[in-house]
């Protein structure tokens, strides 16, 4: 499983990285991914495609408190990666929302909002067509598998 891998390699990184992982597993074999979602409305990063030279933006990676995303992928980003990295992409999941997470000022309310609603909200928000899902969730886990 890698998580939360991606935003933190430059542009040829990450797929170098895909592709390689790619080779670990056997044909037909499986990765599972998360990384947090570049769709997210909150989100001020450039997505990932958005990079020429990503190099001038290397000095920054791995820095503390997950202050070193350079970018996020977003998700139609995670479809070139795989054709080009070997690997299909069989599921994708979203997780977290903006209440969930306590973006959108629900941080202080969030403490005394039901458990039973938080849950119910999230599983709610999953089942949205796709163009309004993929804006209120933070993150996805993308499950690949690896041609034949």
């Amino acid at each position: 499983m890698l998580d939360g891998v991606a935003p933190k390699l430059n542009s040829d990184c990450l797929t170098q990285f895909l592709s390689k992982i790619s080779q670990l597993v056997k044909p037909g074999g499986y990765i599972i991914m998360t990384t947090p979602l570049g769709n997210y409305f909150l989100n001020k990063l450039p997505k990932f495609s958005d990079f020429e030279n990503p190099e001038v933006f290397e000095r920054k990676q791995f820095g503390p408190d997950a202050e070193d995303h350079i970018f996020l992928l977003h998700f139609d980003e995670m479809i070139e990666l795989a054709r080009r990295s070997n690997l299909t992409i069989l599921k994708r999941e979203l997780y977290t929302n903006f209440i969930s997470i306590g973006n959108a000022k629900f941080r202080k309310i969030l403490p005394i909002i039901p458990e039973s609603f938080v849950f119910n909200f999230d599983m709610l928000t999953r089942k949205l067509p796709a163009p309004i899902a993929l804006k209120i969730h933070t993150g996805m886990a993308v499950l690949f598998q690896r041609k034949l």
